[in-house]
């Protein structure tokens, strides 16, 4: 992406690589769980990392299967489980 580089009062427009904003909601066996700002990389590995950190899943092994569909945006992981355990809907933005 084109920058605007300020250095000793001297200014030069440069390519430079920039963080990116990306929209992913969680959706646990057919339930939203919640939205996270993030970096759009490797959605699979944060959604079944949140659901282990957040205890909804007792383990890796739990997950059956995991889906991201979506755009450079936004993204929804669909992640089905042999059993959730306490589901609630967190916060939720976007």
């Amino acid at each position: 992406m084109p920058v605007l580089r300020v250095t000793d009062g001297d200014t030069s427009t440069v390519e430079d690589v920039v963080v990116r904003e990306h929209y992913a909601t969680i959706v646990l066996n057919d339930r939203e769980v919640v939205t996270l700002l993030c970096s759009p990389a490797k959605l699979e590995y944060l959604a079944a990392g949140f659901l282990l950190s957040e205890g909804l899943v007792k383990s890796r092994d739990d997950i059956i299967t995991t889906k991201v569909t979506g755009n450079k945006q936004r993204s929804t992981v669909r992640v089905k489980v042999k059993e959730a355990v306490g589901v609630v809907k967190y916060a939720s933005s976007g």
